[in-house]
């Protein structure tokens, strides 16, 4: 399988807690772009691609994704990233992934209610585990899924 036919992740944020997550991605066959303004971030050195830039700003990450044909974005649903990981995905139109086990804590649970409260996404009552990537070694789930912009925060 070439680059091209790889699916691609962006994951955005560089930080030590990521790289389980950037190593698991490329373990099941995706393609990991980590974007991150620190030039020796760490989860940048186990990508397939790092990308040395501001994962806030969105307009230039949109410009990569489109790009580089990446098929979805992942954030650490605990993090500030997660606003540009749900800004990003609603202006290019892609699925935002999160780890299953992250978004049932109260307090991410909450976070994650007031970013779709300010960027007006619906959040469904019945959750629904639409994940295509069942290689990875963990749950992960589509919570914003392209082109609909619905949250499901039950699974």
């Amino acid at each position: 399988m070439t680059v091209e036919q790889q699916k691609k992740v962006l994951i955005l944020g560089g930080t030590r807690h990521l790289i389980n997550y950037v190593d698991a991605f490329n373990a099941a066959g995706i393609y990991t772009i980590v974007a991150d303004d620190m030039p020796g971030a760490s989860a940048k050195k186990h990508a397939d691609l790092p990308f040395n830039h501001n994962p806030a700003d969105v307009l230039s990450l949109a410009e990569l994704v489109k790009a580089e044909g990446v098929t979805g974005v992942f954030a650490d649903v605990s993090d500030i990233t997660t606003w540009n990981a749900i800004a990003l995905c609603k202006k290019a139109d892609l699925p935002y992934y999160v780890i299953n086990q992250e978004v049932q804590k109260d307090s991410a649970k909450v976070a994650l209610r007031e970013f779709c409260r300010i960027y007006s996404i619906k959040i469904e009552a019945q959750g629904e585990d639409s994940s295509s990537l069942q290689a990875l070694p963990f749950p992960l789930t589509t919570y914003v899924k392209s082109g609909e912009s619905v949250v499901s925060l039950v699974g």
